[in-house]
This record gives C-alpha cells, sequence and structure tokens, in this order.
C-alpha cells in the first residue's frame, strides 16, 4: 500500500506523473490463494511474474525477507530492516514516540552499550549519516546500512546490531531523557513554513481525518511525557517477527544472506500476538472547496485538483497499462506546459500536471503553477483555460507519437543497463525498489520484461484512449477543488479565488494551434571535414587514450562495462567564471539562463525537447560554478544517441540562442524568488555566508534585487561568445562505447570546429582570494523566518588541494571534527540533531581553504555552543587525536576506493583535466598510498595549523531583532 514516508525524510503527499524511468523497477507483492482452480487460473494468466533473481520467504516466526545479488559496485551491499509500524499505531498522548523510538535504537541495547554503536559501524568503514540511518513513516520504520564491504566482520556486526535493534533495546529512561533535546532540535529544524504550508496541504486532502493530528514528529507536549514504559509497551507490542522485513541487495551469494537471517532472526520468539493496527479514519473528499494558507516566505502556488475516495487494486498488467496510459496524458501535458512557460507573456512561471494519492484516504489528479504573488489570477486562469482545453480538443496524434518514443527509449535504456544498476544511489538504487515492492504491493518484474509488455502494448495505445483516461480522472470540472499557497494574506481569499475561478470559466476555450507542434530535423548535424588527429598517448596506469585533434580540441577516453548501454560523456571549455568581465554573482546568473534556456538559433529549448523525442538526450547541459575556471556541459547517454548528443553540444558552442524572452523569464523567477529569500535560515546564509568567508569577493553570495536584473542579453553575448567560439576544448568520455565510435563522432563535431584556444588565458586578478582575518567578534546576519530558528557557522582557514595529500589530510580532520561534535554536542550537549563539519581546498584559488563547524540551533544556545565549538577544536591542537578516532575518520574513506574506482563519474572527475592541469590523474595515482600511509601524526600536525586561536571568523545566523 502506499506509503506517506515521514521523518527524517522531507514528507510526499503527491504522487508526479508516474515516471518512466523508475516505474519498469517496481515491484513485489504474494497473491492470497483460492480454492477455486478456475480462479488460481485466472490469476495466473492475468499475474505479473517477478524478476526470478530476488530471492523471497517467509521464517516460522513470520519474518519476511527479500535477497537480491547484484555487483554494482563490486564488494558492497546494502541491509535493511523494516518494522511495519509507526506514529498511526502510537497511543493517545504518545504522539511522536514510533520517531522517538528510531533515535533510540542507537541509544543501547542489551549487547550494545549507549553510545557504542555508531563508532562499531565507523571501524568497520561507515560513515555516520551516510551509511547508517533510519527514517519513521506513518506505518513505517526502517533501519538502514550502507555496506561498502562484505566480509565476515562487516556482515556478523551489521545482522548483530540489526537484531539488537529489533529485540534487545533497552530503553533506559535516562538515555530517553538525553535524547529529547536532539529530538526537539530536530523538530525545531523541520519546522518551517514550507512545512506548515504542506501540512494545511495534508489536511485540505484528508479533510475529516485525524491523520493530520498522528504525523510523526508528535507534538513537544506529547514528546515530553513519554517514558519508559510507553516506549516499551510499543516495542513489545510493534516490533514482532509478523511485522519484520529483511531485505539485502549486493555482492553475495543470495543463500550467504538467507542463511545470516535466518541466523539473526531465526530464533526470535515473542509470547504476544503483534499489536493491531490503528489507520486513520476516513477523509471526506474537499468537492469544488477552495483552501487559501499565507505566510511569509511562501511561493506562490496555486493547484487545480480533482479528487475521489482511494481505491486499493492489484497489481496486474492490466493496471501497469492504464496508469502508463495516464502518464502518457500527465508527461504530454508537461511539454505543453513548458512550451508556454518559455514564452513572454506566459500566465504562469511553470506548471505542471500530475497523479496523487494521499495514504489511502483520497487519491487524483493535481494541475499546478508557480508564478509571483501579484500575479496568482492570471495564472489560476492560465492552467484552468489550459486544463480545458485538453479535456475539451484532447491531445493530438503527433503529440502521443513523440510521448511513446520517449516512453520506449526510457525503457530500453533500464532494459539494456539493468544488470548494472547501483545497489545505492541518491535518487532510488535497487534496495529502494526492493523495498518499495513490500510498500505499494508491487511485483517486483526484470526491466526487460517490462519493455517487453510495453513493446507488446504501444501500437495498441490510441489518442482516443489517453484522452479518455484524462477525461475520466478529471471528471465534472465543477467538483475540482482549489488549494493555494502565497506569502501574503488577503481579505475573502476563498470567494476571491472561487470568483476568479469563474471568472476564467467564461472565457470560450480555442483548439490547439497545430503550428506550435510541428516538427522538423536537427539543424546542427554537419559542422564541417572531420577533424584529424594529432596525437593519441595511451596511458596505461589508468587504461585511457589521451587523443588530441588538428584544432587544438583534446578528447580524454575510457572505456569501461561498470554501466551497461551507457556513455558519460563531459565537455570542458573556455575559463569559465575566471573570465567574466566583472566580479558579479548577477551576471552569472544571467549568463547561465541565457545559456541553458536559450536552446539554438534555429530551435527554442521546446522545440529541440520535441525533436529529441525518443531520445536520451540532455538538450540543455550548459553549466558553470561561481569560482570556476571553464564551462562545462555534461550527459549520460546511450550509444544510440551519442552522436545526437555531441550535435546538441557542439550546436551549444557554434549557435546558441540568446533568445530575449529567456531574460524576461529569468527575471520573472528572481521577482518571485528573492523578496522571500530571506526568510530562511539558508536563505540568508546563501546570500551572506559565501562573500564573507571569501573577504567580500563579489562573485559569490549576492546583492540587491536590483543587482540580478542589470545584466543586458548584449553584455551576456559579449562575455559569452568569445568563450565558444575560442575557448579550449577539454572532452571526457567514459562508459560503454568503443574508442573507434568515440572517436569518429568527436571528428565529425568538435574536431570538425575551427581551431581553438591552445592554453587557458591567465586572469591574475581573478585567481585571487583571500579568507578574512579572524576577528574576535562574531559575524551576525539576519533571517526574517521562525524565531526559534538559528545556526552557528565556524570556519577556520587551511591551504589549497593543489597537493592532493593535503586535501585528504584535510578531508580526514573533518571527519574527527565532525564525530567530536556529535560526542560532545549532539551527545553530550543535546541541543543539535545534526552537526556538521566541511573542508574545502581549492584547486583554482592557490592559498584558500578551510574547515567548518555548522550547528543549527535554538538563538539562546549560539553563543554558548560557539565556545563549545572553540574549545573543541583547541582541544584538537593539543596532541589529544587517538588512533581509534583516527581509524574512525579514515576507514570509510580506504573502504570506498575500490568501490568508487567502479563508477563512470569517478573516471570522469580523474581523466576530465588530463591533457590540461592534469590534477585528476595525479590524486588518483596517489590516492590509495595518501590514505593507507596516513598516520594519527599527520593530521594532529594539520589540527595544529588549523585549529590555530584567532585563525577562525564565527557567523550567527538570527532571527531578525
Amino acid at each position: 500500500m502506499p506509503r506517506l514516508h515521514s521523518m527524517p525524510r522531507r514528507f510526499m503527499t503527491v504522487v508526479g506523473a508516474l515516471s518512466i524511468a523508475s516505474s519498469p523497477l517496481v515491484l513485489a507483492a504474494c497473491t492470497s490463494q483460492t480454492n477455486e482452480a478456475s480462479s488460481v487460473q485466472t490469476q495466473e494468466q492475468n499475474a505479473l511474474k517477478p524478476d526470478p533473481a530476488l530471492v523471497t520467504g517467509t521464517l516460522e516466526n513470520g519474518v519476511r525477507y527479500a535477497v537480491l545479488r547484484n555487483q554494482t559496485p563490486p564488494g558492497t551491499g546494502a541491509l535493511r530492516v523494516q518494522f511495519e509500524t509507526g506514529s498511526l499505531n502510537e497511543k493517545p498522548g504518545t504522539e511522536g514516540l514510533a520517531h522517538y523510538l528510531e533515535h533510540m535504537a542507537f541509544n543501547g541495547s542489551k549487547n550494545v552499550p549507549e553510545g557504542e554503536m555508531i563508532q562499531i559501524l565507523e571501524r568497520l568503514g561507515l560513515s555516520f549519516g551516510a551509511d547508517t540511518n533510519a527514517s519513521t513513516g506513518l506505518d513505517r520504520t526502517v533501519y538502514k546500512l550502507n555496506l561498502p564491504s562484505l566480509g565476515e566482520e562487516v556482515l556478523d556486526a551489521a545482522f548483530m546490531l540489526m537484531k539488537e535493534t529489533a529485540q534487545n533495546l533497552t530503553l533506559d529512561q535516562d538515555a530517553i531523557e538525553r535524547e529529547l533535546g536532539i529530538i526537539l532540535s530536530e523538530k525545531r529544524t523541520r519546522d518551517s513554513a514550507a512545512y506548515r504550508a504542506w501540512e494545511a496541504r495534508l489536511s485540505f486532502l484528508a479533510k475529516g481525518s485525524d491523520l493530520i493530528d498522528r504525523l510523526p514528529i508528535g507534538t513537544e507536549a506529547s514528546l515530553n511525557s513519554i517514558n519508559s514504559d510507553d516506549f516499551k509497551a510499543y516495542y513489545k507490542e510493534y516490533y514482532h517477527p509478523e511485522k519484520t522485513i529483511v531485505a539485502f541487495v549486493g555482492d553475495k551469494d543470495p543463500q550467504e544472506i538467507v542463511d545470516y537471517i535466518k541466523a539473526t532472526f531465526g530464533d526470535w520468539a515473542v509470547d504476544t500476538a503483534p499489536g493491531k493496527d490503528r489507520p486513520a479514519s476516513p477523509a471526506k473528499i474537499p468537492s469544488g472547496d477552495v483552501m487559501f494558507y499565507a505566510e511569509e516566505g511562501l511561493p506562490t502556488n496555486i493547484s487545480l485538483m480533482s479528487l475521489r475516495p482511494y481505491e486499493k487494486r492489484d497489481d496486474t498488467p492490466a493496471l501497469r497499462k492504464q496508469r502508463l496510459i495516464e502518464s502518457l496524458a500527465t508527461g504530454m501535458m508537461g511539454y505543453r506546459m513548458s512550451a508556454i512557460a518559455e514564452k513572454s507573456d506566459r500566465p504562469f512561471i511553470n506548471a505542471g500536471m500530475s497523479r496523487m494519492s494521499n495514504f489511502e484516504l483520497t487519491e487524483g489528479m493535481s494541475f499546478s503553477a508557480y508564478t509571483q504573488a501579484d500575479n496568482w489570477e492570471t495564472a489560476l486562469a492560465g492552467i484552468d483555460y489550459e486544463l480545458r482545453k485538453v479535456l475539451k480538443y484532447g491531445f493530438s496524434e503527433q503529440e502521443l507519437k513523440a510521448q511513446l518514443a520517449r516512453v520506449e527509449s526510457s525503457y530500453k535504456a533500464i532494459a539494456e543497463g539493468a544488470d548494472t544498476r547501483p545497489t545505492t544511489a541518491r535518487r532510488g538504487g535497487l534496495i529502494d525498489r526492493v523495498m518499495s515492492s513490500y510498500d505499494n504491493d508491487r511485483v517486483f518484474t526484470h526491466p526487460q520484461q517490462d519493455l517487453e509488455r510495453f513493446l507488446a502494448q504501444k501500437d495498441s495505445i490510441t489518442v482516443e484512449d489517453v484522452n479518455a483516461a484524462l477525461r475520466n480522472q478529471w471528471g465534472d470540472l465543477e467538483d475540482v477543488s482549489v488549494f493555494m499557497t502565497t506569502e501574503t494574506p488577503f481579505e475573502d481569499a476563498e470567494s476571491l479565488i472561487q470568483q476568479a475561478l469563474e471568472n476564467s470559466r467564461s472565457i470560450e476555450v480555442a483548439a490547439p494551434d497545430a503550428s506550435d507542434m510541428s516538427a522538423t530535423e536537427f539543424a546542427y548535424s554537419d559542422f564541417g571535414p572531420a577533424g584529424k588527429i594529432t596525437s593519441d598517448v595511451y596511458n596505461e596506469a589508468v587504461d585511457a587514450h589521451l587523443i588530441k585533434f588538428e584544432n587544438n580540441v583534446r578528447l580524454n577516453f575510457k572505456q569501461t562495462d561498470y554501466e551497461d548501454d551507457r556513455v558519460l560523456v563531459q565537455v570542458n571549455f573556455g575559463e569559465g567564471n575566471m573570465s567574466s568581465p566583472r566580479k558579479n554573482e548577477g551576471l552569472r546568473r544571467m549568463a547561465y539562463a541565457l545559456m541553458s534556456q536559450s536552446g539554438f538559433e534555429a530551435h527554442s529549448l521546446s522545440e529541440t525537447k520535441q525533436l529529441m523525442a525518443g531520445k536520451l538526450v540532455n538538450p540543455a547541459a550548459f553549466n558553470f560554478r561561481d569560482g570556476g575556471d571553464n564551462f562545462f556541459m555534461t550527459s549520460v547517454t546511450v550509444p544510440d544517441d551519442f552522436r545526437e548528443q555531441l550535435n546538441v553540444f557542439a550546436a551549444t558552442l557554434t549557435a546558441p540562442g540568446f533568445r530575449e524572452d529567456v531574460r524576461t523569464n529569468h527575471i520573472d523567477k528572481l521577482k518571485a524568488w528573492y523578496p522571500r529569500h530571506d526568510t530562511t535560515v539558508s536563505g540568508v546564509i546563501s546570500r551572506e555566508v559565501p562573500r564573507i568567508i571569501r573577504s567580500g569577493d563579489t562573485r559569490f553570495g549576492f546583492d540587491d534585487e536590483a543587482d540580478f536584473y542589470s545584466p543586458t542579453t548584449e553584455e551576456v553575448k559579449s562575455w559569452m561568445l568569445p568563450q565558444l567560439k575560442e575557448g579550449l576544448i577539454e572532452i571526457t568520455i567514459v562508459g560503454d562505447i568503443t574508442k573507434e565510435e568515440a572517436v569518429k563522432e568527436v571528428a565529425a563535431t568538435f574536431g570538425a570546429l575551427p581551431k581553438r584556444k591552445d592554453v587557458k588565458d591567465p586572469y591574475p586578478e581573478m585567481h585571487e582570494l583571500k579568507f578574512p582575518e579572524g576577528m574576535i567578534e562574531p559575524y551576525k546576519i539576519y533571517h526574517r523566518g521562525d524565531d526559534n530558528q538559528a545556526q552557528l557557522r565556524v570556519y577556520w582557514p587551511a591551504s589549497d588541494g593543489l597537493d592532493a595529500r593535503y586535501s585528504r589530510e584535510l578531508s580526514v580532520l573533518r571527519a574527527i571534527l565532525r564525530n567530536r561534535l556529535v560526542k560532545e554536542i549532539r551527545e553530550g550537549e543535546a541541543t543539535t540533531y545534526s552537526p556538521g563539519a566541511g573542508s574545502h581546498a581549492s584547486q583554482i584559488f592557490p592559498g584558500y581553504g578551510y574547515v567548518t563547524a555548522v550547528l543549527t540551533l535554538k538563538p539562546e544556545d549560539v553563543t554558548r555552543m560557539a565556545d563549545k565549538v572553540q574549545s573543541i577544536a583547541n582541544d584538537m591542537t593539543k596532541d589529544t587525536l587517538t588512533e581509534d578516532e583516527f581509524n574512525r575518520a579514515i576507514k570509510p574513506m580506504i573502504e570506498r576506493l575500490e568501490s568508487t574506482a567502479k563508477r563512470n563519474p569517478y573516471w570522469a572527475a580523474v581523466l576530465s583535466d588530463a591533457q590540461t592541469d592534469g590534477l585528476g590523474l595525479t590524486a588518483h595515482q596517489t590516492r590509495e598510498s595518501d590514505l593507507k600511509d596516513m598516520t594519527v601524526a599527520d593530521v594532529q600536525a594539520l589540527a595544529k595549523e588549523v585549529f590555530k586561536l584567532g585563525n577562525s571568523i564565527e557567523i550567527h545566523a538570527l532571527p531578525n531583532p
């Protein structure tokens, strides 16, 4: 059943249009048996076939498990233990207990003393937070371990700790009281205008249900009242074998993992039945209702919603086809809205349509627009008009053909790369797909099966089917509800919104202009005679070819099998922000907008997207960093679309669009964002801190609003055109493609361009950057957000990263600092939920780097905790670093050496400057020896240098007094 993710993750209520990138990966459920043979036969004929590689089973005590072997990256794995219980099972007066209990799992068990669990994992090479985490939702709690290696010692410890969590927590009253401050800090950190707007939306979607009062974070009063007996009662009732799911994905024989599961959980016996689930009470459908929510700092969003009671459905081929048809409609609507959003007279900044599901209470459709606060009526009329137009006239055959091509290319790419899908990833990964099979009652099918099913269905899908499905989803427009958020309240808002909608409905819609959807071939495929190679050097140490063309274009190539059917392409060119005519953040952002959103001389961006339908090509890849010394374009494509991606990249250099509409629209976006940027702690920090720690350099942070609007299109062109036409080009290609094919296509595109610069221009003034002098008094900056939120940042100066060994020592020092902050402030003071530490060693600015500590706090704790942080740093200069904490900091880095070297992005980073600066190659060649030869004495010496008294600067981000 659909789950509402919760703490510590961001809450979600809206399920977007079916993501073709992920839908083939979802997932598994058991069908109930029946005694009637004919019924069984029908079920079997209609059933989806699970991926046979997924090993599933149930222990005698009810523990379920799922194990999948996966070797990407090799030698690693991911372990999850999920208890099918969350905040909905809390008794009245104990709201927040389930999430609080998740925290207590790290605070003492029968065989692991309080405070030892994290240290045990760190000694095995796991990082706190990155590899060891947990989350609590309305009806589930998940404990997560990402394992950088799979030796017996690691697996023994991982399963032992999961057993401790499931069966042996002590839940000591003193430990509970010590953890309370951290829980309250997390609650305070997550409380914001955006979160409260989300709660308002949830209360609207779940109108009449008690769901809104049973969210996982609880209330301050309930959290303060929960005691050890409450924890133990809930733990006994709901951490129960019959409510437990164990999942493992990784590079290990599944039978070995099943044996671990049986040995760990097989003897788990409970003498009581599991507690009964307490589902949320039913919701009333808000038919034709309007809700308005205003609070300072909120963007202006307005949504039309068609809602109905949630209907539970079995995962069958028929349901998947139905969802595919619905996703085709929302996908086509997205492309329509993108084209509208490019126009200077657009009614909204952007808009999109999606399916939504609200925790088995309500489901339906949402059509939302983001706009400026004073433009809400126009935006509402705009989405209403486009909704009525598509429901009346439908989509065209041409639109459906293009969308089917996009979906097919996505299915094919996933199927072809199925055997090298990563176990974990920032956005998903196989372990998450396996877990969602249980969460969503979906069959875990193999991507090849999904592709075959799609190919068998696609010719039977007509535009009439799609139009009918969309009309069925939206139903009678008289029942459509409206939800709006904005920054400033106005009187009688609901009535005004209703009136605006009625005014919009009085305007008759016109049929779509067929010319808006006309398509021609991409205009840029011939760049002249193919370039000739002048040198081709094979670097045996990294198994890569370093090639140079006659026009000075450089190509760094490495063929890999880490990701089947995937090719990573990165094009670095020019001198980036170093070449800017003035030190100005507004100019940088304007240049980025014009270059990334203007398309080409012959095609707008939306036209280019239509032309690339069915191809895995990134048409808007241009980018550059503030303080970077090159511009870059990067994309992951497939061999069949490799040439088309190079055509797009080469066209970016030879025929950029520089459309004035893009500049106008960029300013519109800024006007919607800037007035509220300082209503959060993070917003004011992004404005002030980058400039403070760089001694006022105006390329970092930002100034007044007008500074963003002043750069003209001509000013951007005068800066960018010489860089596009003359700048040094270094291309890196890593992936599943032959050298012959890569060289051939690069020669026909970039190799055919006019001669380029052979060296970068120096720009000595632009490479100067200084860390500010240490100060006695802190910098104080102010936000307009919640008056109970503040942040402390302390920065200490360091040197640059031109010496890779130094940069690595700095990273280890940062990790030790972070571990001490966790121990002494998170656990010792309980004033902050997640203290952070960072390090930066620039490869662009000689002599510039820093180490930083970051704490989110109550305003009244900032000064005291600043003194504490300074004391911790000062103590690190006094020969106090121990071998144990050094090993706990460096072990995760060493454990990842092998797995990171089996990833295409790693090699793209290594090779991206191989024929210019060569810093990536140098860093790669020394990375193992640097870490394995490093000693605690090395880091201790660095601590004495970095944490000198009087070196640091403090920044206190506080509520505006």
